[in-house]
Order: structure tokens, then sequence, then C-alpha cells
């Protein structure tokens, strides 16, 4: 070993002299003992026998000392503008609202929504990807098909439009946030359910969203877990009760039990409260709605309406606004400050 890298080591001779240390590093000495490794550490002695560079690097001592924390991913969200995330969650939405399209159509079909891909519902070819890109494509194709030119439903882009608004303006006004996410799940389960296809409710989608509201319920703020489960019981077993007297009363059904279903799983989402006003709500609508068609195209009084219809958008309503309506009913029964 060359005396310079001798002199550039000395500093360390009492360090190295503790017995823990020394013990630790016995496995080195083979290494230490062979003569190429010590030439090749000889071009390290200049540097470690610089003081002048040692000295200039001690201002970063601080620095290195005082490492921030990781950022968490809230704190990263919320340095990015909330415009932003919400545009980029309206693209989000719009892919979100073309594979809802699928469901619509396929569930009530018993087709499987994931195989085949997107086809044409008239002549059943196949879409590329290039002629499926969400409310672009029908826009560009004039809402026909490509190969049979026959007309594609206004409510493909709809949908797709409508489901972009929603995980836009939830993003918007609750941030990247449990709050914006129940109320975008919910939201996508009300628009399938508003625009299916066939009068029988799916428990494919009920079921789950009973579950899903009251699993949302423990992590979003706005909703008490055991206010989302009793709002599951007490809707779903009124209009279940509703129902069953109808039932009993003109022997006949008045109210199918998907609409039973789909009223609990409003209530796992917004709560007793906001299940009742969403019963208020869509009965009014579907009221106002019932009185149009007797006046306008002579329905008789026993004509069915699809509820789930009414139900949907009043629960939409109530999310969104209903902390604000139960404030103001109160009020004006006198029983709010």
């Amino acid at each position: 070993m060359t005396p310079a890298l001798l002199a550039a080591i000395e500093p360390l001779v009492p360090l190295l002299a503790t017995q823990p240390l020394l013990a630790a590093l016995e496995w080195m000495a083979p290494l230490l003992a062979a003569q190429p490794l010590l030439a090749a550490l000889e071009w390290m002695a200049p540097l470690l026998a610089a003081q002048p560079q040692l000295a200039a690097l001690e201002w970063m001592a601080p620095l290195l000392a005082a490492q921030p924390p990781p950022m968490t991913l809230a704190e990263f969200f919320a340095l990015v503008p909330r415009a932003w995330l919400a545009g980029f969650a309206a693209v989000l939405g719009l892919i979100i609202g073309s594979f809802l399209n699928a469901v619509i159509y396929r569930l009530p079909r018993d087709v499987a929504v994931s195989k085949p891909r997107s086809f044409c519902p008239r002549c059943k070819s196949l879409i590329p990807w290039y002629r499926n890109i969400p409310l672009a494509s029908w826009v560009m194709l004039g809402g026909r098909c490509a190969d049979c030119r026959e007309p594609i439903s206004v409510r493909y882009p709809l949908v797709e439009l409508g489901t972009g608004v929603l995980f836009a303006a939830a993003v918007y006004r609750w941030g990247i946030s449990w709050s914006a996410l129940s109320s975008i799940v919910f939201g996508c389960a009300m628009l399938v359910l508003a625009l299916y296809d066939f009068k029988i409710l799916p428990n494919a989608i009920t079921l789950p969203g009973i579950a899903v509201g009251v699993l949302l319920s423990f992590v979003d703020p706005r909703l008490d877990w055991l206010d989302s489960l009793i709002g599951a019981l007490v809707a779903g077993g009124l209009l279940y009760g509703v129902a069953w007297l109808y039932l009993k009363l003109r022997a006949q059904p008045g109210m199918g039990m998907g609409d039973v279903k789909m009223i609990a799983m409003i209530g796992a989402f917004l709560g007793w409260k906001g299940a009742l006003l969403t019963i208020l709500i869509g009965s009014f609508i579907g009221s106002i709605v019932g009185l149009s068609l007797m006046k306008l195209k002579g329905r008789e009084w026993d004509y069915a309406l699809p509820f789930g219809t009414f139900l949907a958008l009043a629960a939409v309503i109530v999310d969104w606004g209903g902390a604000e309506l139960l404030a103001w009913y109160w009020r004006i029964m006198g029983l709010g400050g």
C-alpha cells in the first residue's frame, strides 16, 4: 500500500479499531489482502486526501439529513388544478360510457359483455377500433353503420356524453376522493337501469349495487354506514309493502321486484332520508309523465310505466342536491332553521 493511500485513510483508524466493526469486516480480509484490489483503489488516494473538496461538500449535509417524506397520492392530486382532473375524468367517462352501452344492450339479451367486441346491432358486423371512438365515431359516420348504413340509435352517443359529464362533474365537485367515486359508480348504475331495454331490472346491477353502496359508506364522508344499511332495509321494505298491498287490493302486480331491489340499492348509496326523497320525487315525475300520456295519447289509468326510469332520475337529483332539497323541505314544513 502506498504512503499516499495510508495517509488518506489515517482518519478512519479510530473507527476501524472498534471491535464490532472489526468483527463485521473480517469477511473482507481476503479481498483486502489481494494486491490487485489495493492497486485498483490507489487512484482514490488523491480524492480522499483532498480535504478542501470534502469541505466543499459539507454544505450539503443539512439537505441530505433533512429529506422530506415522500408525497402521498392525495397531496399530488391536490397540486393538480381541479379543471385538469375534470378533463381527464371526462375522457375516461367517455370510454366507460361506451362500455355502459354494451351493458345496456347485451345484458337483457344474455350476450357476454366482454366478447365479442363491439358490433352493429342491425347487421351484427364487428366494429374495428378506429370506428369505435366514443362520441366521435358516431358523429363522423353520421349516426349510421359503416357497413350496412342502417341508423344507429342516438342513445349511444348520449350515454357516452352523459357518462363523460358525470365523471367530470363528480371530480370537479369532490376532487379525487371517495365521494367522487361513490357518485360515479352510483350514477353509472342509475344510467344503466334507466335505459335498460327490458321491463325486468337486472339482479346483476341491483344486488351487487346494494353491497357496493354499503361498503362505500365506510369511506364516503357524506354517509354513515349505519344510515346506508338502514336505508337499504327501510326503502326496500317500504316499496315491497306497497307492491304487496297493491297486489292484494287490485289482484294484479303493480310493481316488480326489480323496483324493490333498485330502491334498496338507492337506500344503500343515499341513506334512508335520501331514499324516501327519491321515492317522493320519482313518484311525482312519474305522475306528471303518466298524466301527460293519458291526456295526449289517451292512455288508460292502468297503463304500466317504467317506474325504474323515474327512480333513477330522482336518485341522481338527490345524490347531487339531496341535502339542499331536504333543508328546503324542512324549512317549508317549519321544522328547520
